[in-house]
């Protein structure tokens, strides 16, 4: 696939605006569904299992929910790249 100015742009917009979501938030909660398919990914019985504790511990607590605090450099770094990639659309000769 060939990149032109327009897709560079677009694609350093993208990546500008995750990194400026990723700095405005503390972390986010995955739902059920989402913490049970990534603890199967992961070959985690911790979630997943089906055991008498785990379900005594359902009926107190119905839905495990995993949270997930990403590193703060990281919204930088997204941001950043998107700045690099958005002034490399500007610099790139136009066809």
């Amino acid at each position: 696939m060939f990149f032109n100015a327009k897709n560079y742009f677009l694609a350093g917009l993208l990546v500008l605006l995750v990194g400026v979501q990723l700095q405005l938030i503390d972390s986010f909660v995955l739902s059920e569904g989402t913490t049970r398919a990534l603890a199967r990914f992961s070959k985690s019985d911790q979630v997943a299992s089906r055991a008498s504790v785990t379900s005594l511990l359902m009926t107190v607590h119905p839905e495990p929910k995993k949270r997930i605090d990403p590193p703060g450099w990281l919204g930088l770094a997204l941001m950043t790249s998107g700045v690099v990639m958005c002034g490399h659309s500007i610099a790139i000769r136009r066809r």
